[in-house]
Protein backbone atom coordinates (compact mmCIF):
# COMPACT_ATOMS: atom_id res chain seq x y z
CA UNK A 1 0.00 0.00 0.00
CA UNK A 2 1.48 3.24 -0.52
CA UNK A 3 2.42 5.44 2.47
CA UNK A 4 2.68 9.19 2.98
CA UNK A 5 5.31 10.94 4.52
CA UNK A 6 5.19 13.95 6.26
CA UNK A 7 8.53 16.34 7.14
CA UNK A 8 8.52 19.45 9.17
CA UNK A 9 10.36 22.21 10.81
CA UNK A 10 11.33 21.58 14.75
CA UNK A 11 11.87 24.34 17.40
CA UNK A 12 15.35 22.49 17.92
CA UNK A 13 18.36 21.70 16.51
CA UNK A 14 17.13 18.49 15.04
CA UNK A 15 14.67 18.27 11.97
CA UNK A 16 11.88 15.75 12.54
CA UNK A 17 10.90 13.04 9.96
CA UNK A 18 8.19 10.63 10.65
CA UNK A 19 5.76 8.65 8.89
CA UNK A 20 2.06 9.20 10.03
CA UNK A 21 0.22 5.97 11.49
CA UNK A 22 -2.51 6.56 9.54
CA UNK A 23 -4.30 3.46 8.40
CA UNK A 24 -4.22 3.46 4.30
CA UNK A 25 -7.01 1.56 2.43
CA UNK A 26 -6.52 1.15 -1.31
CA UNK A 27 -9.73 1.81 -3.89
CA UNK A 28 -9.59 0.25 -7.50
CA UNK A 29 -10.50 3.04 -9.76
CA UNK A 30 -10.34 2.21 -13.43
CA UNK A 31 -7.29 -0.80 -12.73
CA UNK A 32 -5.42 1.98 -11.04
CA UNK A 33 -4.75 1.64 -6.98
CA UNK A 34 -5.65 4.90 -5.16
CA UNK A 35 -4.65 5.82 -1.28
CA UNK A 36 -8.23 6.33 0.74
CA UNK A 37 -7.38 8.10 4.19
CA UNK A 38 -10.46 6.58 6.72
CA UNK A 39 -8.55 8.05 9.94
CA UNK A 40 -5.77 10.68 11.77
CA UNK A 41 -3.72 9.86 13.62
CA UNK A 42 -4.07 10.96 17.83
CA UNK A 43 -0.35 11.37 18.23
CA UNK A 44 3.32 11.20 16.70
CA UNK A 45 4.78 7.94 16.19
CA UNK A 46 7.93 9.15 16.70
CA UNK A 47 9.73 12.01 19.59
CA UNK A 48 12.38 15.17 18.94
CA UNK A 49 15.60 13.48 20.65
CA UNK A 50 18.32 15.63 21.54
CA UNK A 51 17.02 18.71 21.08
CA UNK A 52 16.04 20.37 25.09
CA UNK A 53 18.55 20.23 27.85
CA UNK A 54 17.72 22.15 30.61
CA UNK A 55 20.81 23.64 33.22
CA UNK A 56 20.00 24.25 36.32
CA UNK A 57 21.23 27.08 38.35
CA UNK A 58 24.71 26.11 39.94
CA UNK A 59 25.59 27.76 43.11
CA UNK A 60 27.87 25.18 44.21
CA UNK A 61 26.21 25.38 47.81
CA UNK A 62 26.82 21.57 49.01
CA UNK A 63 28.25 18.51 48.53
CA UNK A 64 27.27 15.28 49.51
CA UNK A 65 25.27 11.67 48.68
CA UNK A 66 21.86 12.43 47.21
CA UNK A 67 19.59 15.16 45.49
CA UNK A 68 15.74 14.25 45.04
CA UNK A 69 13.41 16.11 43.53
CA UNK A 70 9.92 16.48 41.58
CA UNK A 71 9.39 17.01 37.41
CA UNK A 72 6.28 18.41 36.33
CA UNK A 73 4.94 18.37 32.76
CA UNK A 74 3.43 21.22 31.81
CA UNK A 75 -0.44 20.64 29.92
CA UNK A 76 -0.82 24.25 28.30
CA UNK A 77 0.53 22.81 25.35
CA UNK A 78 -0.42 19.51 22.89
CA UNK A 79 1.81 16.99 24.10
CA UNK A 80 1.62 13.31 24.10
CA UNK A 81 4.56 13.05 26.78
CA UNK A 82 7.96 13.68 27.69
CA UNK A 83 10.59 10.96 27.62
CA UNK A 84 13.54 12.07 30.05
CA UNK A 85 16.65 10.32 28.48
CA UNK A 86 19.94 11.54 31.00
CA UNK A 87 20.04 13.23 33.84
CA UNK A 88 23.82 15.36 34.11
CA UNK A 89 25.48 15.38 37.97
CA UNK A 90 29.14 17.00 38.87
CA UNK A 91 30.87 15.68 42.30
CA UNK A 92 32.93 12.59 43.23
CA UNK A 93 30.28 10.81 42.24
CA UNK A 94 31.28 7.04 42.18
CA UNK A 95 28.39 4.22 42.44
CA UNK A 96 25.71 6.52 41.24
CA UNK A 97 22.18 5.22 40.97
CA UNK A 98 19.23 7.24 39.85
CA UNK A 99 15.61 6.07 40.84
CA UNK A 100 12.08 7.12 39.76
CA UNK A 101 8.34 6.86 40.93
CA UNK A 102 5.27 8.18 40.42
CA UNK A 103 3.31 11.42 41.48
CA UNK A 104 5.62 13.83 44.00
CA UNK A 105 8.32 12.86 46.03
CA UNK A 106 5.90 14.55 48.76
CA UNK A 107 2.57 12.79 47.96
CA UNK A 108 1.15 9.89 49.82
CA UNK A 109 2.28 6.52 49.29
CA UNK A 110 0.14 3.95 47.36
CA UNK A 111 -2.50 1.56 49.40
CA UNK A 112 -2.44 -2.13 48.41
CA UNK A 113 -2.29 -5.54 49.53
CA UNK A 114 0.92 -5.65 49.65
CA UNK A 115 1.56 -2.85 51.73
CA UNK A 116 -1.17 -3.50 54.16
CA UNK A 117 0.92 -6.74 54.93
CA UNK A 118 4.16 -4.64 56.42
CA UNK A 119 1.77 -1.48 57.41
CA UNK A 120 -1.25 -0.81 60.24
CA UNK A 121 -4.32 0.17 58.46
CA UNK A 122 -4.21 4.23 58.33
CA UNK A 123 -0.27 4.18 58.73
CA UNK A 124 1.81 6.58 56.88
CA UNK A 125 4.77 5.82 55.35
CA UNK A 126 7.10 8.92 53.33
CA UNK A 127 8.12 8.30 50.23
CA UNK A 128 11.38 9.40 50.46
CA UNK A 129 12.03 6.76 53.11
CA UNK A 130 10.16 3.94 51.15
CA UNK A 131 11.72 2.26 48.54
CA UNK A 132 9.17 -0.04 47.73
CA UNK A 133 7.66 3.37 45.55
CA UNK A 134 10.66 3.43 43.38
CA UNK A 135 12.41 1.90 40.49
CA UNK A 136 16.27 2.21 39.57
CA UNK A 137 16.19 3.19 36.04
CA UNK A 138 20.42 4.13 36.21
CA UNK A 139 23.28 1.96 38.04
CA UNK A 140 27.01 2.55 37.26
CA UNK A 141 30.24 3.60 38.49
CA UNK A 142 31.38 6.86 37.63
CA UNK A 143 35.11 8.65 37.70
CA UNK A 144 34.95 11.78 39.77
CA UNK A 145 34.16 14.55 37.70
CA UNK A 146 34.05 17.91 40.19
CA UNK A 147 33.79 20.82 37.03
CA UNK A 148 32.43 19.17 34.23
CA UNK A 149 28.60 17.33 34.17
CA UNK A 150 28.85 14.10 33.47
CA UNK A 151 25.55 12.26 31.51
CA UNK A 152 24.08 9.61 33.30
CA UNK A 153 21.44 7.13 30.84
CA UNK A 154 18.19 6.38 32.46
CA UNK A 155 17.35 3.18 30.99
CA UNK A 156 14.51 3.10 30.00
CA UNK A 157 13.49 6.35 30.07
CA UNK A 158 11.11 8.09 32.28
CA UNK A 159 7.91 9.15 30.69
CA UNK A 160 5.50 12.41 32.00
CA UNK A 161 2.27 13.03 30.71
CA UNK A 162 0.93 16.64 30.55
CA UNK A 163 -0.52 17.67 33.89
CA UNK A 164 1.35 14.96 35.63
CA UNK A 165 4.62 14.54 38.58
CA UNK A 166 7.09 12.23 38.68
CA UNK A 167 9.96 12.33 41.42
CA UNK A 168 13.25 11.80 40.37
CA UNK A 169 16.14 10.43 43.19
CA UNK A 170 19.78 10.54 42.36
CA UNK A 171 21.97 9.01 45.24
CA UNK A 172 26.01 8.11 45.16
CA UNK A 173 27.10 5.11 47.57
CA UNK A 174 30.58 6.80 47.67
CA UNK A 175 31.39 6.58 51.56
CA UNK A 176 32.25 10.70 51.68
CA UNK A 177 30.88 14.01 51.48
CA UNK A 178 31.64 15.16 47.71
CA UNK A 179 29.69 12.48 45.62
CA UNK A 180 27.33 15.31 44.51
CA UNK A 181 26.66 18.84 44.00
CA UNK A 182 23.58 20.67 45.08
CA UNK A 183 21.66 24.27 45.47
CA UNK A 184 20.01 25.91 48.72
CA UNK A 185 16.49 26.43 47.79
CA UNK A 186 16.20 30.16 46.23
CA UNK A 187 13.24 29.94 44.38
CA UNK A 188 9.63 28.18 44.69
CA UNK A 189 10.89 26.65 41.19
CA UNK A 190 14.08 25.96 40.28
CA UNK A 191 13.55 25.68 36.43
CA UNK A 192 10.60 25.89 34.13
CA UNK A 193 10.80 26.27 30.37
CA UNK A 194 7.53 25.84 27.81
CA UNK A 195 7.17 21.96 28.55
CA UNK A 196 7.88 21.27 32.10
CA UNK A 197 9.25 22.61 35.51
CA UNK A 198 11.80 21.18 37.89
CA UNK A 199 11.04 22.27 41.65
CA UNK A 200 13.16 22.36 44.90
CA UNK A 201 13.60 18.67 46.92
CA UNK A 202 15.09 17.64 49.49
CA UNK A 203 18.84 16.12 49.93
CA UNK A 204 20.29 13.07 51.19
CA UNK A 205 23.09 13.07 53.84
CA UNK A 206 23.67 8.95 53.69
CA UNK A 207 25.58 6.80 51.58
CA UNK A 208 22.79 4.31 51.65
CA UNK A 209 19.68 4.75 49.64
CA UNK A 210 16.66 6.20 51.27
CA UNK A 211 17.85 5.46 54.92
CA UNK A 212 16.71 7.48 57.37
CA UNK A 213 19.36 8.35 59.77
CA UNK A 214 23.42 8.79 59.80
CA UNK A 215 25.76 9.53 61.95
CA UNK A 216 24.60 13.15 62.44
CA UNK A 217 21.31 11.95 62.99
CA UNK A 218 18.31 12.41 60.37
CA UNK A 219 19.86 12.31 57.14
CA UNK A 220 17.39 14.02 54.56
CA UNK A 221 17.26 17.98 54.05
CA UNK A 222 14.71 20.06 53.31
CA UNK A 223 14.63 23.13 50.66
CA UNK A 224 17.52 21.64 48.62
CA UNK A 225 18.12 22.30 44.56
CA UNK A 226 19.25 19.99 42.15
CA UNK A 227 22.39 20.81 40.08
CA UNK A 228 22.74 19.94 36.85
CA UNK A 229 21.10 19.22 33.58
CA UNK A 230 18.50 16.89 32.60
CA UNK A 231 17.73 16.00 29.11
CA UNK A 232 14.22 14.53 27.39
CA UNK A 233 13.07 14.31 24.01
CA UNK A 234 9.23 15.43 23.01
CA UNK A 235 6.30 13.58 21.90
CA UNK A 236 3.43 15.71 20.42
CA UNK A 237 -0.07 15.46 19.89
CA UNK A 238 -1.31 15.52 16.05
CA UNK A 239 -4.55 17.52 15.35
CA UNK A 240 -7.57 16.34 14.81
CA UNK A 241 -10.90 17.11 15.20
CA UNK A 242 -10.82 15.33 18.71
CA UNK A 243 -8.27 17.36 19.88
CA UNK A 244 -9.27 20.49 18.70
CA UNK A 245 -9.29 22.18 22.05
CA UNK A 246 -6.10 21.40 22.85
CA UNK A 247 -3.98 22.92 20.39
CA UNK A 248 -2.90 27.31 20.90
CA UNK A 249 -5.90 29.55 19.57
CA UNK A 250 -3.85 30.73 16.78
CA UNK A 251 -3.97 27.02 15.47
CA UNK A 252 -7.47 27.07 15.96
CA UNK A 253 -8.44 30.02 14.37
CA UNK A 254 -6.00 28.53 11.38
CA UNK A 255 -7.97 25.27 11.00
CA UNK A 256 -11.39 27.15 11.20
CA UNK A 257 -10.22 29.47 8.27
CA UNK A 258 -9.21 26.60 6.22
CA UNK A 259 -12.00 24.63 6.52
CA UNK A 260 -14.54 28.01 5.90
CA UNK A 261 -12.39 28.54 2.98
CA UNK A 262 -12.59 24.88 1.72
CA UNK A 263 -16.26 25.36 1.64
CA UNK A 264 -16.32 28.49 -0.76
CA UNK A 265 -16.64 27.21 -4.14
CA UNK A 266 -14.54 30.01 -5.59
CA UNK A 267 -11.56 28.74 -3.21
CA UNK A 268 -9.11 26.77 -4.90
CA UNK A 269 -8.89 24.58 -1.67
CA UNK A 270 -12.23 23.46 -2.47
CA UNK A 271 -10.87 21.65 -5.15
CA UNK A 272 -9.43 19.18 -2.70
CA UNK A 273 -11.09 16.29 -0.85
CA UNK A 274 -12.15 17.68 3.03
CA UNK A 275 -9.89 14.16 4.14
CA UNK A 276 -7.30 15.61 2.37
CA UNK A 277 -7.46 19.00 3.92
CA UNK A 278 -7.59 17.30 7.02
CA UNK A 279 -4.52 15.15 6.57
CA UNK A 280 -2.43 18.03 5.76
CA UNK A 281 -3.45 20.03 9.24
CA UNK A 282 -3.04 16.64 10.61
CA UNK A 283 0.75 17.28 9.89
CA UNK A 284 1.17 20.78 11.21
CA UNK A 285 2.61 21.52 14.17
CA UNK A 286 1.67 22.95 17.15
CA UNK A 287 3.47 26.44 15.93
CA UNK A 288 2.38 26.18 12.58
CA UNK A 289 0.01 29.42 12.20
CA UNK A 290 2.66 31.19 14.50
CA UNK A 291 3.95 31.18 18.18
CA UNK A 292 1.36 30.55 20.29
CA UNK A 293 0.67 33.30 23.55
CA UNK A 294 1.24 30.54 26.10
CA UNK A 295 4.59 30.19 24.89
CA UNK A 296 5.74 33.70 24.70
CA UNK A 297 4.22 34.36 27.37
CA UNK A 298 6.42 31.62 29.46
CA UNK A 299 9.37 33.05 27.14
CA UNK A 300 9.12 36.96 28.80
CA UNK A 301 8.59 35.32 31.88
CA UNK A 302 12.04 33.13 31.56
CA UNK A 303 13.87 36.57 29.98
CA UNK A 304 12.75 37.86 33.44
CA UNK A 305 14.48 34.92 35.35
CA UNK A 306 16.99 34.67 33.73
CA UNK A 307 17.69 38.80 34.05
CA UNK A 308 16.77 38.20 37.63
CA UNK A 309 19.29 35.25 37.79
CA UNK A 310 22.16 37.04 36.39
CA UNK A 311 21.91 39.83 38.89
CA UNK A 312 21.83 37.53 41.45
CA UNK A 313 24.77 35.23 40.16
CA UNK A 314 27.06 38.48 40.01
CA UNK A 315 25.72 39.11 43.51
CA UNK A 316 26.98 36.07 45.04
CA UNK A 317 29.82 36.32 42.99
CA UNK A 318 31.27 39.34 44.62
CA UNK A 319 30.01 37.76 48.14
CA UNK A 320 32.05 34.80 47.48
CA UNK A 321 35.04 37.02 46.39
CA UNK A 322 35.18 38.90 49.42
CA UNK A 323 34.79 35.48 51.33
CA UNK A 324 37.90 34.17 49.90
CA UNK A 325 40.01 36.86 50.29
CA UNK A 326 38.88 37.27 53.83
CA UNK A 327 39.50 33.55 54.33
CA UNK A 328 42.96 33.99 52.45
CA UNK A 329 43.95 36.92 54.84
CA UNK A 330 43.08 34.77 57.94
CA UNK A 331 44.89 31.88 57.00
CA UNK A 332 47.94 34.39 55.92
CA UNK A 333 47.25 35.69 59.72
CA UNK A 334 47.47 32.47 60.76
CA UNK A 335 50.50 31.39 59.27
CA UNK A 336 52.35 34.27 61.20
CA UNK A 337 51.12 33.59 64.10
CA UNK A 338 52.63 30.31 63.69
CA UNK A 339 56.44 31.61 63.09
CA UNK A 340 55.67 32.86 66.44
CA UNK A 341 54.71 29.83 68.83
CA UNK A 342 51.20 31.20 69.42
CA UNK A 343 49.51 28.34 68.41
CA UNK A 344 46.16 28.70 70.09
CA UNK A 345 45.69 32.47 68.09
CA UNK A 346 46.42 30.79 65.09
CA UNK A 347 43.87 27.88 65.14
CA UNK A 348 41.37 30.62 66.11
CA UNK A 349 42.50 32.40 62.90
CA UNK A 350 41.98 28.96 60.61
CA UNK A 351 38.44 27.89 62.14
CA UNK A 352 37.32 31.23 61.36
CA UNK A 353 38.26 30.75 58.06
CA UNK A 354 36.95 27.35 57.46
CA UNK A 355 33.99 28.56 58.73
CA UNK A 356 33.52 31.08 56.16
CA UNK A 357 34.61 28.39 53.84
CA UNK A 358 32.53 25.89 54.64
CA UNK A 359 29.43 27.93 53.65
CA UNK A 360 29.92 28.17 49.57
CA UNK A 361 32.73 25.85 49.05
CA UNK A 362 32.84 24.81 45.75
CA UNK A 363 34.70 26.28 43.36
CA UNK A 364 38.50 24.03 42.93
CA UNK A 365 40.23 26.96 44.45
CA UNK A 366 38.01 27.46 47.53
CA UNK A 367 38.58 23.62 48.04
CA UNK A 368 42.38 24.18 47.49
CA UNK A 369 42.59 26.95 50.37
CA UNK A 370 39.82 24.64 52.25
CA UNK A 371 42.29 21.89 52.26
CA UNK A 372 45.09 23.54 53.31
CA UNK A 373 43.66 25.71 56.26
CA UNK A 374 42.16 22.34 57.57
CA UNK A 375 46.12 21.13 58.02
CA UNK A 376 47.04 24.17 59.33
CA UNK A 377 44.77 24.17 61.90
CA UNK A 378 45.51 20.25 62.84
CA UNK A 379 49.02 21.08 62.99
CA UNK A 380 48.37 24.13 65.67
CA UNK A 381 46.01 21.60 67.96
CA UNK A 382 48.96 19.01 67.28
CA UNK A 383 51.96 21.19 68.41
CA UNK A 384 49.77 22.90 71.64
CA UNK A 385 49.25 19.31 72.63
CA UNK A 386 53.15 19.01 72.17
CA UNK A 387 53.56 21.95 74.87
CA UNK A 388 54.68 24.19 72.21
CA UNK A 389 52.14 27.34 72.30
CA UNK A 390 54.11 30.17 74.50
CA UNK A 391 50.60 31.74 76.15
CA UNK A 392 49.19 28.53 77.07
CA UNK A 393 52.47 27.74 78.87
CA UNK A 394 52.71 30.84 80.19
CA UNK A 395 49.38 30.38 82.18
CA UNK A 396 50.08 26.92 83.62
CA UNK A 397 52.89 28.60 84.74
CA UNK A 398 51.02 30.67 87.45
CA UNK A 399 49.40 28.00 88.92
CA UNK A 400 50.96 27.34 92.62
CA UNK A 401 50.24 24.04 92.88
CA UNK A 402 52.83 21.52 91.28
CA UNK A 403 50.29 18.64 90.73
CA UNK A 404 47.40 20.49 89.57
CA UNK A 405 49.28 22.68 87.57
CA UNK A 406 51.05 19.32 85.91
CA UNK A 407 47.32 17.72 85.46
CA UNK A 408 45.59 20.63 84.47
CA UNK A 409 48.35 20.63 81.24
CA UNK A 410 48.18 17.06 80.98
CA UNK A 411 44.48 17.66 80.31
CA UNK A 412 44.12 20.55 77.69
CA UNK A 413 47.14 18.87 75.66
CA UNK A 414 45.03 16.05 75.51
CA UNK A 415 41.96 17.53 74.84
CA UNK A 416 43.85 19.45 71.93
CA UNK A 417 46.24 16.04 70.34
CA UNK A 418 42.51 14.63 70.23
CA UNK A 419 40.75 17.76 68.09
CA UNK A 420 44.13 17.61 66.15
CA UNK A 421 43.41 14.26 65.31
CA UNK A 422 40.24 14.55 64.09
CA UNK A 423 40.81 17.51 61.56
CA UNK A 424 43.23 15.45 60.36
CA UNK A 425 41.00 12.38 59.62
CA UNK A 426 38.68 14.86 58.00
CA UNK A 427 41.50 16.23 56.42
CA UNK A 428 42.42 12.55 54.98
CA UNK A 429 39.05 12.29 53.99
CA UNK A 430 39.25 15.50 51.44
CA UNK A 431 42.21 14.60 50.00
CA UNK A 432 41.50 10.89 49.29
CA UNK A 433 40.87 11.52 45.69
CA UNK A 434 44.64 13.83 45.32
CA UNK A 435 47.75 12.36 43.79
CA UNK A 436 49.52 14.74 45.53
CA UNK A 437 51.34 11.88 47.53
CA UNK A 438 53.02 14.32 49.66
CA UNK A 439 50.43 15.90 51.17
CA UNK A 440 48.46 12.97 52.01
CA UNK A 441 51.59 11.93 53.95
CA UNK A 442 51.70 15.37 55.90
CA UNK A 443 48.13 14.64 56.70
CA UNK A 444 49.07 10.86 58.33
CA UNK A 445 52.20 12.62 60.20
CA UNK A 446 49.69 15.09 61.71
CA UNK A 447 47.04 12.25 62.65
CA UNK A 448 50.39 9.58 63.82
CA UNK A 449 51.95 12.36 66.09
CA UNK A 450 48.94 13.38 67.40
CA UNK A 451 47.69 9.64 68.51
CA UNK A 452 51.37 8.83 69.64
CA UNK A 453 51.56 11.97 71.91
CA UNK A 454 47.80 11.08 73.04
CA UNK A 455 49.23 7.94 74.28
CA UNK A 456 52.39 8.80 76.18
CA UNK A 457 50.32 11.74 77.66
CA UNK A 458 47.48 9.60 78.75
CA UNK A 459 50.14 7.16 80.55
CA UNK A 460 51.94 10.05 82.04
CA UNK A 461 48.55 11.28 83.28
CA UNK A 462 47.65 7.55 84.71
CA UNK A 463 50.88 7.47 86.98
CA UNK A 464 49.80 10.98 87.94
CA UNK A 465 46.31 9.84 89.55
CA UNK A 466 47.77 6.27 90.33
CA UNK A 467 50.30 8.20 92.76
CA UNK A 468 47.06 10.56 94.18
CA UNK A 469 44.90 7.63 94.49
CA UNK A 470 47.99 5.55 96.66
CA UNK A 471 48.41 8.55 98.88
CA UNK A 472 44.64 8.40 99.50
CA UNK A 473 44.35 5.24 100.26
CA UNK A 474 45.14 5.68 104.11
CA UNK A 475 42.87 8.20 104.64
CA UNK A 476 39.39 7.76 107.03
CA UNK A 477 36.51 8.15 104.23
CA UNK A 478 33.14 9.09 105.95
CA UNK A 479 30.65 6.01 105.49
CA UNK A 480 27.29 6.81 103.62
CA UNK A 481 24.20 5.00 103.45
CA UNK A 482 24.87 3.69 99.82
CA UNK A 483 28.32 2.23 101.30
CA UNK A 484 27.07 -1.09 101.84
CA UNK A 485 24.99 -1.52 98.49
CA UNK A 486 28.08 -1.27 96.06
CA UNK A 487 28.37 -3.93 94.00
CA UNK A 488 31.65 -5.93 95.17
CA UNK A 489 32.08 -7.76 91.62
CA UNK A 490 32.61 -4.17 89.99
CA UNK A 491 36.00 -2.70 90.48
CA UNK A 492 35.66 0.96 92.76
CA UNK A 493 35.79 3.74 91.05
CA UNK A 494 39.32 5.20 90.65
CA UNK A 495 40.64 1.85 89.18
CA UNK A 496 37.95 1.89 86.46
CA UNK A 497 39.43 5.60 85.46
CA UNK A 498 42.53 3.95 85.09
CA UNK A 499 41.57 1.03 82.89
CA UNK A 500 39.73 3.36 80.88
CA UNK A 501 42.70 5.47 80.39
CA UNK A 502 44.98 2.42 79.91
CA UNK A 503 42.54 1.16 77.00
CA UNK A 504 42.37 4.93 75.60
CA UNK A 505 46.58 5.04 75.22
CA UNK A 506 46.89 1.58 74.03
CA UNK A 507 43.67 2.82 70.87
CA UNK A 508 46.05 5.66 70.78
CA UNK A 509 49.26 3.73 70.40
CA UNK A 510 47.39 1.26 67.65
CA UNK A 511 46.10 4.51 65.37
CA UNK A 512 49.82 6.31 65.79
CA UNK A 513 50.72 2.53 64.63
CA UNK A 514 48.24 2.27 61.64
CA UNK A 515 48.75 5.55 60.59
CA UNK A 516 52.52 5.69 60.14
CA UNK A 517 52.48 2.21 58.02
CA UNK A 518 50.29 4.05 55.84
CA UNK A 519 53.20 6.66 55.37
CA UNK A 520 55.60 3.85 55.24
CA UNK A 521 53.67 2.45 52.24
CA UNK A 522 54.12 5.77 50.33
CA UNK A 523 57.24 6.58 51.30
CA UNK A 524 59.22 3.41 52.95
CA UNK A 525 62.08 5.47 53.35
CA UNK A 526 60.66 7.96 55.69
CA UNK A 527 62.74 7.74 58.79
CA UNK A 528 60.40 9.43 60.86
CA UNK A 529 57.85 7.37 60.07
CA UNK A 530 60.10 4.33 60.67
CA UNK A 531 61.09 5.61 64.31
CA UNK A 532 57.11 6.51 65.10
CA UNK A 533 56.24 3.34 64.19
CA UNK A 534 58.35 1.32 66.17
CA UNK A 535 57.74 3.11 69.04
CA UNK A 536 54.56 2.50 69.07
CA UNK A 537 54.76 -1.44 68.39
CA UNK A 538 57.15 -1.60 71.35
CA UNK A 539 54.80 0.52 73.89
CA UNK A 540 51.80 -1.80 72.26
CA UNK A 541 53.69 -4.84 73.13
CA UNK A 542 55.00 -3.89 76.76
CA UNK A 543 51.25 -2.39 77.34
CA UNK A 544 49.80 -6.38 76.20
CA UNK A 545 52.45 -7.73 78.92
CA UNK A 546 51.29 -5.36 81.42
CA UNK A 547 47.88 -5.80 81.24
CA UNK A 548 47.97 -9.56 80.70
CA UNK A 549 50.19 -9.45 84.18
CA UNK A 550 47.33 -6.84 85.74
CA UNK A 551 44.64 -9.61 85.28
CA UNK A 552 47.01 -11.57 86.98
CA UNK A 553 47.29 -9.98 89.74
CA UNK A 554 43.58 -8.94 89.68
CA UNK A 555 42.28 -12.80 89.83
CA UNK A 556 44.67 -13.72 92.62
CA UNK A 557 42.95 -10.58 94.76
CA UNK A 558 39.34 -11.83 93.76
CA UNK A 559 40.73 -15.13 95.16
CA UNK A 560 41.61 -13.83 98.70
CA UNK A 561 38.83 -11.76 99.08
CA UNK A 562 36.28 -14.27 98.48
CA UNK A 563 38.33 -16.60 100.75
CA UNK A 564 38.25 -13.93 103.38
CA UNK A 565 34.62 -13.84 102.88
CA UNK A 566 34.47 -17.53 103.68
Amino acid sequence: SPKLVGTGADDGNSTREAQSSMEVDTNIVDGISRPALTRLASEADYSIQGTYTVDTRDYEDHTFSGIMFDVVCKDTLPIQNLELTHVYVRGALGDMQIFTCTDSIRGPEPRGETRALSLKQGAKVEKHLDPEQWRCVHKETHQPSTDELKAMKLSPPVIVTPGKTIGLYVHSRAAHDQAIVYNNRRSEVTYEDRHFRVMPGLAHVSNIPFSKSCVWGYAWRDGREFVGRLKYAVKWKLWKPSNHALFPRCFREMVMVLLRCHKHRGSSLSILPKRVLLYIINFCAYDWAGIPEEVTSVLRINDLQQQARRRRDEAIRIQREREYRRAQSLKERGTNLITKNKFIQAANECSQALAILQNGAGARRRKILFVETMSQLSECCLRIGQGLDVSLSRMLDEMEDSKMRRENELHSHLRFLEQGATYGLILLSKINRITDSKFVARSHHIVAESRLQFGRLARQLRSLQLEESKGDEGKDRPATALSGLQDSSSPPPARRTHIMQEESALHAFRMAAAHYSSILHLNPDDSKAQSGLREARRVIEEMGHNAEKGNGEAEEEEEEEDGEED
